[in-house]
């Protein structure tokens, strides 16, 4: 069992210990390349764990991700690690997660023209960049 590389900068990692889950077999996590994006929107707090960041680079939701057992949790995990920015790969390994910044005072304010709990509707939630088509 491999850990195979894409020309996309993607990455491959057949598990040693395939698993059936929500009617998929599950044999392999594939990971996307790291965009700048994913940096920009770990530094803003858009990623509540790096859990939540290896399922945006898989693909996978958290449930799925949580069910790989050892020693394919070890492989999947190194293999982000080895892809993820130095600032990133630091703030995972010192236990850092970017907490989102509240708007403030003002900014509220000015949306809600001048009453600050009238903008307390809900935000959508921004779509990430996906690339430049060719």
């Amino acid at each position: 069992m491999a850990a195979t590389y894409d020309r996309l900068g993607g990455r491959t990692i057949e598990l040693l210990i395939p698993f059936e889950t929500q009617g998929r077999k599950i044999d392999a996590i594939h990971l996307k390349a790291v965009m700048f994006d994913h940096t920009l929107r770990w530094q803003r707090g858009a990623f509540a764990s790096s859990l939540a960041l290896l399922a945006a680079l898989s693909g996978e939701n958290e449930g799925v991700l949580r069910m790989l057992r050892y020693p394919d949790v070890d492989r999947v995990l190194g293999a982000m690690m080895d892809m993820l920015p130095e600032a990133i790969r630091n703030d995972i390994t010192a236990g850092v997660i970017p907490k989102a910044a509240p708007a403030p005072l003002e900014t509220a304010a000015a949306q809600g023209n001048g009453n600050p709990y009238e903008s307390e509707r809900p935000q959508s939630e921004e779509e990430p960049f996906t690339g430049i088509d060719r």
